[in-house]
């Protein structure tokens, strides 16, 4: 799907699913990473940079909303994109998960082909919005050299 490469944070405890996924996502310049619980998504997210996250609610110990929640709070990793992959299907568990700031909501068991066109969807808004924030950074610093190179000649 012509994306370029990605680093995806797969946070899920069932130890099939890595696998299940790394195959499925093989052909989409997708590097995917697993955490099996809260704590350890947490730190991973924290210390490398991640394009998006697709977590599962049902880890053990602290569930899926309080780390989902914990990573849009924090903020290295507030603006990553994060997509819900669960089982848990009811209405207000999903406005619970766009409450807490996940761009989509998946239940399992899923299409594959459904999960790679959001996942590659969610994808390429983010590497757009990773495009804008440097383009406004340049500027900015464009603008901050104009203004210093006009006040040097005043």
């Amino acid at each position: 799907m012509n994306l370029p490469e990605s680093q995806v944070l797969l946070v899920e405890d069932d130890p099939r699913m890595p696998e299940v996924m790394a195959a499925l996502l093989q052909d989409d310049h997708i590097t995917l990473s697993v955490a099996r619980n809260a704590a350890e998504a947490l730190g991973l997210a924290r210390e490398k940079r991640f394009d998006l996250v697709l977590l599962d609610l049902g880890l053990p110990g602290v569930n899926g909303f309080e780390l989902l929640r914990q990573l849009k709070e924090h903020p290295g990793t507030h603006s990553i994109p994060v997509i819900v992959l669960t089982a848990w299907n009811s209405t207000n568990d999903k406005l619970r998960g766009f409450e807490l700031g996940a761009v989509d909501y998946l239940t399992k068991p899923f299409e594959s082909a459904e999960l790679r066109a959001r996942l590659c969807a969610a994808l390429r808004a983010k590497h757009l919005q990773d495009d804008l924030t440097e383009a406004n950074r340049e500027l900015m610093a464009a603008r901050e050299a104009a203004e210093a190179a006009a006040r040097a000649k005043a």
